[in-house]
């Protein structure tokens, strides 16, 4: 990425941010003003300490360090990498995620390690996308664990609808970690997908272009996936980590607001809307659509009454748009760079699995 496609991503970034905080605001200003929305907010307002609501932030940011450390774990020959470089590079990430289309962090961000810290793209990138397949693996186990606490005060009219968003979450859940632990499967869905759409035409190649690079990704999964079952050990514990970092600060938000809720409910919530953004990924507006899913599941499992559960929505919104600035800053002083401490080159590190090659 050149500077000045650097500067333009950046100012999108930042402008994107403004937007959603300013119309976070206008839309607040308006509901007080308004008759149906005056009682509620002035009730609100009156429940809310701020202590609290600074400490989640600081609880919520804090856990952006896990996720660095998650990343790193599942880099090859990326062990002696900072984690504070990958924890600002990942911040960055999320910058680049919202400015540009699709996950054009994770391509981008791969190749600002390669600059920074000269381990190869493709491998930043490889163990990028195995932390997320963990990270929603991880998700998908608290949620198991939340739904058979049997602590869900799910109302009789809604439990059809929670028990079919545990069936999804679970089967994702499992699918995404066998993907992780054996990416061969990646090679042969492609091949049986796009690949037997390939041709001369524009569309056969279009299906060739994306068959390749799916084939060349599941070859770089598979270095992650030969990595010694203690790096993926250590993977799993930093994203459960993480998961309960996040979850503690929206809880911290929620109860500096005022709101009671359940816990189990919060850690479903949670767990249910992380599986719902890989579907929501490449949709424009996609964020709206998190956040309608996390107010609508933190209303039906966690008991928090309707107006509550938008409220602590926003308060999430809020949270992950100060994250988004906090990307900024780091893109702008530096985080960027092609200068840095440049570690080691990786280690030679020969698949020994019957997975090593797609």
């Amino acid at each position: 990425m050149r500077a000045q496609e650097q500067t333009r991503v950046l100012r999108k970034g930042l402008l994107l941010a403004l937007l959603i905080l300013t119309s976070i605001a206008l839309a607040a200003l308006a509901l007080s003003r308004s008759e149906l929305g005056a009682d509620v907010v002035a009730d609100l307002l009156g429940r809310t300490r701020l202590g609290p609501i600074l400490a989640a932030l600081l609880v919520m940011t804090s856990a952006m360090f896990l996720l660095g450390a998650r990343w790193r774990s599942l880099i090859p020959g990326g062990e002696h990498l900072p984690i504070l470089g990958l924890s600002t590079l990942t911040t960055t990430g999320l910058l680049l995620n919202v400015a540009l289309p699709g996950p054009a962090g994770e391509l981008a961000v791969a190749v600002l390690v390669e600059r920074r810290y000269g381990v190869p793209a493709t491998a930043a990138l490889a163990g990028a996308l195995s932390g997320r397949f963990v990270g929603l693996a991880s998700a998908g186990l608290l949620a198991a664990m939340a739904r058979l606490s049997g602590e869900l005060p799910v109302p009789e009219q809604y439990s059809g609808l929670v028990e079919l968003a545990s069936i999804v979450i679970f089967a994702a859940s499992g699918f995404l970690a066998f993907v992780a632990a054996k990416p061969r499967i990646l090679s042969t869905l492609a091949t049986h997908t796009i690949g037997r759409l390939r041709g001369p035409g524009r569309l056969g190649q279009w299906m060739s272009s994306a068959h390749d690079a799916a084939q060349a990704m599941a070859r770089d999964l598979s270095a992650v996936a030969a990595l010694p079952w203690t790096r993926w050990m250590q993977a799993c514990g930093w994203s459960l980590a993480g998961h309960l970092c996040v979850i503690a600060g929206i809880g911290l938000g929620a109860w500096g607001m005022g709101v009671s809720f359940s816990v189990w409910g919060l850690v479903f919530t949670y767990s249910a809307a992380t599986a719902g953004i890989v579907a929501l990924f490449l949709i424009p507006g996609g964020q709206l659509g998190w956040d309608a899913m996390f107010a609508a599941f933190l209303h039906v499992t966690a008991g928090v009454p309707q107006p509550d559960s938008v409220a602590v929505a926003v308060l999430v919104r809020v949270q992950q748009t100060v994250l988004l600035l906090i990307g900024a800053a780091s893109f702008a002083a530096g985080g960027v760079g092609d200068s840095g401490t440049q570690v080691p080159p990786p280690r030679s590190e020969s698949p020994v699995s019957g997975d090593s090659t797609p």
